[in-house]
C-alpha cells in the first residue's frame, strides 16, 4: 500500500475509497497478449495497477502526477520487459 493510501485509510478506515488505476493489455505483433501472474491470489492477469494521487514527479512525463499514457507506460514497464506503443 502506497503512502497516500495508508493516509487514507488511517482516516476513513474499511470504509470504501475510490482510487484511479491504469490497465493495458499488451498484445505483441502475432496477436499474443501479455499476461503476469499475480503475486496476492497467483492468478494470471494484465499490466496495471492503482495510481497515487501525486506520485513522484520523476515517474512523470510532466512533472509532477501521472496522465493516463504516463500511467500506462509506468504499470508496463514494472512489470514487464515490453515497451509500449500508442
Amino acid at each position: 500500500m502506497t503512502g497516500y493510501m495508508a493516509e487514507m485509510r488511517k482516516l476513513v478506515g474499511h470504509k470504501t475509497i475510490i482510487q484511479c488505476a491504469a490497465s493495458i493489455i499488451c498484445v505483441d505483433e502475432d496477436g499474443r497478449v501479455l499476461l503476469g501472474k499475480r503475486s496476492d491470489n497467483h492468478l494470471w492477469g494484465y499490466s496495471g495497477g492503482a495510481s497515487d494521487i501525486l506520485p513522484p514527479p520523476i515517474h512523470s512525463d510532466r512533472g509532477g502526477g501521472f496522465s493516463l499514457k504516463c500511467s500506462y507506460k509506468h504499470s508496463v514497464n514494472e512489470l514487464s520487459p515490453c515497451t509500449p506503443r500508442f
